[in-house]
């Protein structure tokens, strides 16, 4: 049976602390980078709710199994811009009109693919 020298032992030990002070330094900088990115805050703020009016069809062109649409704009209450929708019989409508999925900021479409009757 063999007998380790005890350099030998003290070289393994101070390997085994060098590395494990190595694997300690490593996560300490890990938990540092995210506590760095983590962030917080605090803050006021204040808004209003505004009532839109509807807008107001100006022009109901006829064509065929077509109809072109123009509407009047609604001014926003405050700074941005109005997007518009339009339905037909309560459904979407096709042709170039905006639908309630994909509203736009127009005031005029064409629906198309219309059968001769009455759409509301």
């Amino acid at each position: 049976m063999s007998r380790r020298r005890p350099s030998s032992i003290r070289r393994r030990l101070r390997l085994a602390l060098a590395g494990a002070l190595a694997a300690a330094l490593l996560l300490a900088l890990t938990v540092s980078a995210v506590a760095y990115l983590t962030a917080g805050g605090s803050g006021r703020a204040s808004a209003t709710v505004a009532t839109l009016g509807a807008p107001t069809i100006t022009s109901a062109t006829p064509g065929s199994a077509s109809v072109r649409l123009e509407w009047s704009a609604v001014t926003p209450p405050g700074s941005g811009t109005v997007s518009y929708s339009v339905t037909r019989d309560g459904g979407a409508p096709a042709g170039t009109c905006p639908t309630a999925a994909s509203p736009r900021a127009v005031t005029s479409c064409t629906d198309t693919g219309l059968s001769l009757a009455r759409h509301t």
